[in-house]
């Protein structure tokens, strides 16, 4: 039983080695290669410039390996959310939580945090009710997976919060 062990982490490990891979020479080689000053129109090349031609490189680019490219909607639905498109970003972070819940299933770290984050984009859309849905069903799987003290199941807690600060609900709101 040990050595099936073993040898289950070893595939593992080398999953992960090559989904890294994947993730990194898609960044490098597509996409900041395509931004080059000589490939570009322009030396000056926008974050939404690089943002959009990689949300369009990844149209069926990663049909073979679904767990990169939710990897690389996750990092690319984070910087739209840095620049404030959280509409763009919420088509890639639900993009990201479907596929990883296919393929690692519901209560995965991974899976977790990208459902909390999706959450957290209904807050600063001001949709309430969906980013009490989704923090709420975050925060119990979290509990259970990653447990009350980890920084993941925290975060979606003061969002929950947020939610209800926002509402002025401030008996719910406290932590």
């Amino acid at each position: 039983a040990m050595y099936i062990k073993a040898q289950r982490s070893a595939r593992n490990a080398t999953v992960a080695r090559d989904e890294a891979k994947s993730t990194v020479k898609f960044f490098t080689d597509d996409l900041l290669a395509s931004v080059y000053p000589e490939r570009a129109k322009s030396p000056e090349v926008s974050v939404r410039y690089i943002m959009e031609a990689a949300s369009q490189k990844l149209q069926d680019r990663f049909t073979d390996k679904p767990t990169v490219e939710a990897e690389i909607r996750a990092a690319l639905g984070l910087t739209y959310d840095k620049l404030g498109d959280y509409k763009a970003a919420e088509q890639h972070i639900r993009r990201a939580w479907e596929i990883r819940r296919k393929q690692l299933g519901e209560e995965d770290p991974d899976t977790l945090a990208v459902l909390s984050h999706l959450g957290r984009l209904h807050l600063m859309s001001g949709r309430y009710e969906d980013a009490e849905s989704l923090l709420t069903t975050a925060i119990e799987a979290q509990k259970r997976v990653l447990g009350k003290d980890h920084a993941n199941t925290l975060q979606s807690m003061c969002d929950l919060a947020n939610v209800h600060l926002d509402q002025g609900r401030f008996d719910e709101a406290k932590v």
